[in-house]
């Protein structure tokens, strides 16, 4: 490496440097000024605003019409200071835009949702090209100008008869086996080796999934297995210890020396008692019920009873009422007779 390569490479390596110390210290800048009349030109929104802060980087954005009603312009500007952002938005959010038309609009002040700048947006943020004037050093631009020059002779093309001769000896090579896709080169093995050594992976890993796959399966299995013993068992001992306790039933009552016919007799009996108790207890719930039916039709002939004696004095009220009513009328008409 020469001196200026070396050079070259330390200046690219401070640039970044400094991009990436800039990238921690950096803040949201960049802010959208939405909202504006749609018929605002860049010119009058720049008289509205002026004097803008230092800035690195201004856009315009025309309406868009396809909005119909909602088509608006809105501007983006990217401050070089923190503090010029807030007092660019205390001063201009909700301030009304007039254009040349009269058409009036309060803005909107907002920070951009994508902070990102354009590659030739601000200052130093395009890349230095390392080519720039060096074509008079370039190895194929002298040797073009010596060709030029007449200081070089220039390499003859090829003739037709030897172009067919090249063709026809690489037919025969690849007709014999020799040809350019049978030739082999340390890359073309390297990327074999390769590719071998991929599918090599691919198998051990296939077979490693497959071994893993068995081996839970086998898992399972056993647990599965051992579950159903343990269930087994269980119901073996349960089966045992009902079995020892009718064993131990039967001893008890060998112990007590009952036989078989005084334990039918004493269950027979038992039976018995539980039948006439219920009956009992039926007869008891049937005169119980007799009874309040029979209260219930007393308190219903009483009632009809009541009913009656009231309708019979109403009518007899009701004909008293109506011979006074009699009496009076004809004591008018005599009256009247009289007069």
């Amino acid at each position: 490496m020469t001196a200026e390569e070396i050079s070259e490479n330390d200046q690219a390596k401070d640039e970044k440097r400094e991009k990436e110390k800039k990238k921690k210290n950096a803040f949201s800048s960049k802010i959208v000024v939405r909202r504006l009349p749609w018929s605002m030109t860049e010119t009058e929104f720049l008289d509205c605003v002026s004097p803008l802060p230092e800035h690195d980087y201004f856009r315009f954005v025309k309406a868009d019409f396809s909005f119909d009603r909602d088509a608006s312009t809105r501007a983006y500007i990217n401050f070089v200071h923190q503090d010029d952002i807030f007092t660019f938005q205390q001063q201009f959010d909700g301030y009304v835009f007039l254009d040349s038309k009269g058409n009036e609009c309060p803005a909107l002040v907002e920070f951009a949702p994508n902070q990102k700048i354009p590659s030739g947006g601000k200052e130093g943020r395009s890349r230095k090209d390392l080519k720039v004037n060096t074509i008079e050093d370039d190895p194929d631009y002298l040797k073009f100008l010596d060709i030029l020059q007449g200081n070089v002779e220039c390499e003859q093309m090829p003739s037709v008869e030897q172009v067919l001769e090249e063709i026809e000896a690489r037919e025969r090579e690849t007709k014999a086996g020799r040809g350019i896709d049978k030739q082999t080169t340390p890359l073309l093995q390297f990327m074999k080796e390769k590719k071998e050594e991929k599918i090599k992976k691919k198998e051990e890993m296939k077979e490693n999934r497959r071994r893993k796959d068995e081996e839970r399966k086998k898992k399972i299995e056993d647990e599965r297995q051992r579950r159903k013993e343990l269930k087994d068992k269980e119901i073996r001992d349960r089966d045992k210890k009902e079995k020892d306790r009718k064993e131990d039933r039967k001893e008890k009552r060998k112990e007590e020396k009952d036989s078989d016919d005084e334990w039918d007799q004493r269950f027979k009996k038992k039976q018995e008692q539980e039948r006439l108790k219920k009956r009992e207890r039926e007869e008891r719930e049937k005169e119980r019920f007799r009874k309040k039916e029979e209260e219930r039709q007393k308190r219903r002939e009483e009632k009809r009873e009541k009913y009656r004696l009231e309708k019979e004095a109403k009518l007899k009220e009701e004909k008293e009422s109506k011979k006074d009513g009699k009496l009076e009328k004809e004591e008018e008409k005599e009256s009247m007779q009289e007069e």
